[in-house]
């Protein structure tokens, strides 16, 4: 590996890792918060969007928001399609802003 690959995929302790996925998740909480107009303590992972009263206006708001953010594209795809919980919503979006990250994991 050369100095400019050991640059670019710096080795991680696995608590950095952890502590780097709960910022995601941070981060990506307060863009449905914001991008929705919906107070971040009713975002619990089995709330669903018709019981906080997101539409799908609100989902592709945030959906745009996230991809900005983080530089990531997000496929409206059958994965975002089937999503119905704000739990769901933050497992999809972490896993595509660590796959963009770290093209390694599958």
């Amino acid at each position: 590996m050369s100095d400019l690959e050991a640059l670019r995929k710096p080795e991680l302790p696995a608590a950095t890792a952890l502590s780097s996925v709960a910022s995601v998740q941070d981060r990506i909480i307060a863009i449905i918060a914001h991008e929705c107009s919906v107070p971040k303590e009713k975002l619990v992972a089995d709330a669903t969007f018709d019981d906080i009263g997101v539409n799908s206006i609100d989902v592709v708001s945030t959906l745009n928001a996230v991809e900005e953010q983080f530089g990531v594209y997000i496929a409206i795809d059958q994965q975002m399609a089937d999503v119905k919980t704000v739990g769901e919503m933050l497992s999809v979006l972490t896993s595509i802003v660590a796959k963009a990250r770290n093209p390694e994991i599958s």
